[in-house]
């Protein structure tokens, strides 16, 4: 609801591209007013009772006060129109924001260790009352409701890598804060000095998801898989279209959150007029580009639809393939019939993690099909499934 309230009230744009980038301002602009003020209280009670782990946990709300400039700052920078340097634009941007955050979570826990070896080796005596406690629960509180908040923006923004990271941070933070409650409670209470313990286990913690969330923000700097529905919806836009019989090759491209291109082919059947057939190629292209928010490049593949023998042989080896995986699919088929000696020539397409050879494979295909007539000789390209 309060995600809600701020994006209505501060949130003004229609443009899909802005409307991210005013989030991002708003979501860095609340997460660093929440974090000055979790900073300030944090240090007092740190330094009243005498606890590195509560000042540690105090100055690290300070440094994602960095974080949230950063993020607004890169979110800027990341809608900067696409030029002669950049013609795919700036919006892989975000993900050097998630990593240089990453980066960030990863360094406090480092110094959390350093600090908290030395607690270990020389204890320190930790004061207690009430208000200390009530206070560091007060902000766990708050903390829990920034990493939900985070959460929300980042569904709000179609699933921002750099949202996803300040939600993480938030989450660390609280499991900062729970063991800098007990760690006073246990050595002010019943004097057993557990803070320099304590300290090192959450430095591990802050550690861990510190490199976890690095992980998933580098994954789409490499080229990872595009999402599944993604990929399902782009197909079935395209079938939509009666002249397109049949889509493969698909290939995604993420150049960030606000651009994204894709490639594939579209079958057309060979009978039809190549300017015909062109223009439904380009309106498709143009159309679903502009429901779906991509730069969509269709590739013409004209195929033969009407040849009855041709279609029977394509049955047949669809049937060999499924028989051998259903994993695998069958594109660009094509025919070269002779008096002894029948050509089958087509790609397949197979998942990365296939465990067989391109050579066995292909070898076990030519042997279920040839099984089905010796005369038939198929001529195999295997291909890899991008998506």
């Amino acid at each position: 609801m309060f995600v809600d309230f701020l994006v209505g009230k501060f949130v003004k744009s229609k443009s899909f591209d802005k409307r991210r980038q005013e989030m991002a301002v708003v979501a860095g602009i609340f997460n660093m007013i929440c974090n000055i003020v979790l900073f300030v209280f944090k240090f007092a009670v740190g330094i009243m009772s005498e606890s590195v782990t509560v000042t540690v946990d105090a100055f690290n709300n300070l440094s994602d006060v960095g974080f949230s400039l950063v993020t607004i700052f890169g979110f800027k920078l990341s809608n900067k129109p696409a030029n002669k340097k950049h013609p795919f634009g700036y919006g892989r941007v975000e993900y050097i924001i998630g990593i240089l955050i990453s980066i960030f979570i990863i360094l406090v826990g480092l110094e959390f260790i350093k600090s908290s070896i030395g607690l270990i080796i020389e204890p320190v005596d930790i004061e207690f009352n009430w208000f200390m406690i009530i206070f560091l629960v007060i902000a766990i509180f708050v903390k829990l409701w920034m990493g939900f908040a985070s959460i929300k923006f980042g569904k709000l923004m179609c699933g921002s890598t750099t949202m996803k990271a300040m939600a993480v941070d938030s989450l660390t933070d609280v499991a900062c804060t729970a063991v800098g409650i007990i760690s006073i409670i246990v050595s002010g209470i019943f004097g057993i000095p557990i803070d320099g313990w304590l300290g090192f286990l959450v430095a591990l913690i802050v550690i861990i998801m510190g490199i976890r969330v690095l992980i998933d923000t580098i994954s789409p700097l490499l080229g990872q898989t595009p999402d599944p529905e993604m990929v399902v919806k782009l197909k079935q836009k395209v079938l939509e279209y009666p002249q397109i019989v049949g889509v493969h090759d698909i290939t995604i491209h993420s150049y960030g959150p606000n651009f994204t291109m894709a490639t594939l082919h579209a079958e057309v059947p060979s009978d039809n007029n190549i300017i015909f057939a062109h223009e439904v190629i380009d309106k498709a292209e143009r159309e679903i580009s502009n429901s779906m928010g991509i730069n969509l490049l269709i590739h013409l593949d004209p195929i033969v639809t009407d040849d009855k023998r041709l279609n029977e042989f394509k049955a047949l080896v669809e049937s060999c393939l499924n028989d051998i995986s259903k994993e695998y699919t069958m594109h660009d088929f094509r025919m070269v019939d002779g008096k002894n000696k029948i050509n089958l020539i087509f790609d397949v397409a197979v998942p990365y993690d296939s465990k067989k050879s391109d050579d066995e494979i292909m070898c076990e295909i030519t042997k279920q099909v040839v099984l089905s007539d010796k005369r038939l000789n198929p001529i195999i390209t295997i291909d890899k499934n991008f998506v």
